[in-house]
Parts: C-alpha cells; sequence; structure tokens
C-alpha cells in the first residue's frame, strides 16, 4: 500500500513539473485547471462536478510522462480536451439533456468539438467566462448556481437559493432567465465578431 502511494505520489509531482517546473507556478497552473474543470462540468450539467474534475487528473496523470515528449502547447488544453470526452460519456450514460440548452441553442456552453481540437473548446469557453465577468457578482451567483442543481433535488435546492436571495420561486426563474438569455447574447455576439476579424 506504501509502495502505491508513493507511486501515485510521484506521478502527481510528475504532473506538477509538466505544468511548471516551478513549484509554485506549477501549484498555481493546477488550481487554474481545476477550477476552469469544474467551471466545464457545472456549465454542462454534470453532477459531482468536484468527482469529475478528479477523474479527468485520475486519467490525465498516467500519460504526463509520454505527453511531456510529445505534447506541445499548454499542458491546460489537454485537460479540458479530456474534459470534454468526459462530458460526452456522461451524456450517453446518463441520457440527460441540458436544461440551459433546450430551446436556446446557447452557443458557447456546450460545443460538440472534435477533441482534437481543444485549443477551439477553450476559446468557446473563454467566451463565457467573458460573458459571466460582465454580470454583477450577485447574477453572477444566481445564474451559476440556478443551473447547476441536480435534477432530483433541483426544485428544493433553487426554493432555498429563493428564499436566500429573498426572491420568490417566480422571481427567481425570471431573473436566472433573463440572465441566460444576456449570456446567449454575449456569446454570440462575441462568436459573430470573433468569425469577421478571422
Amino acid at each position: 500500500m506504501a509502495a502505491e502511494d508513493d507511486q501515485k505520489q510521484e506521478g502527481f509531482e510528475t504532473l506538477l513539473t509538466w505544468l511548471d517546473p516551478d513549484r509554485d507556478e506549477a501549484w498555481e497552473k493546477y488550481q487554474e485547471i481545476w477550477d476552469r474543470l469544474v467551471k466545464i462540468f457545472t456549465w454542462n450539467r454534470c453532477k459531482n462536478v468536484e468527482d469529475l474534475a478528479g477523474e479527468v487528473i485520475k486519467r490525465v496523470e498516467p500519460k504526463v510522462s509520454a505527453l511531456m515528449k510529445t505534447f506541445s502547447g499548454d499542458p491546460a488544453l489537454y485537460f479540458y480536451g479530456v474534459a470534454h470526452r468526459l462530458v460526452l460519456e456522461n451524456r450517453r450514460t446518463e441520457a440527460r439533456f441540458s436544461e440551459l440548452q433546450e430551446g436556446s441553442e446557447l452557443a458557447g456552453v456546450t460545443y460538440p468539438v472534435d477533441p482534437e481540437e481543444i485549443d477551439v473548446y477553450e476559446l468557446k469557453l473563454g467566451h463565457l467566462d467573458y460573458c459571466l465577468e460582465q454580470l454583477s457578482e450577485k447574477d453572477r451567483e444566481i445564474v451559476l448556481a440556478y443551473y447547476q442543481f441536480d435534477s432530483k433535488t433541483k426544485l428544493a435546492d433553487r426554493r432555498q437559493l429563493a428564499e436566500r436571495l429573498g426572491l420568490t420561486m417566480e422571481a427567481l426563474w425570471t431573473r436566472a432567465s433573463r440572465l441566460r438569455s444576456r449570456l446567449r447574447r454575449c456569446v454570440r455576439k462575441r462568436i459573430e465578431h470573433e468569425g469577421q476579424v478571422q
């Protein structure tokens, strides 16, 4: 067991070295990757987002030694590509449909991209990040919380959110819907602009 723990620790140390030779910088980059993975799974309406982020790390870690020799570019992009494939796996197994996508065609939240084009996926997610940053702190909290709840406890969770914010359920729904529409318009505008400048 001790040998197995040592092997896991060694694998993680190698992963950090791949992110950056400087240990402090490596930890900072690791935390940024973790936060982005959680965000990817949250916006794709996955359950247990932190477990899924851990699964990405678990899948990448054994490949790091080879990746250090073959992968060029920002290592973070490889993690996001694995996360994208994991999202697709979850969709197939859980056969769930994101409420964020129902009738909204919300470009920028989920993109069916080739895993080899993970830089494109990251770029699209970047548009969503930018648009979220344009919201007030309270609006950002509302929209992130509203759409991340598990389907089985969604109603109760949203009721608690409404109570915490001092809103009725109807007012919360209206506000979340308006914020979703605002994000959709913002992301589409940025994608259209990107197409014009390319």
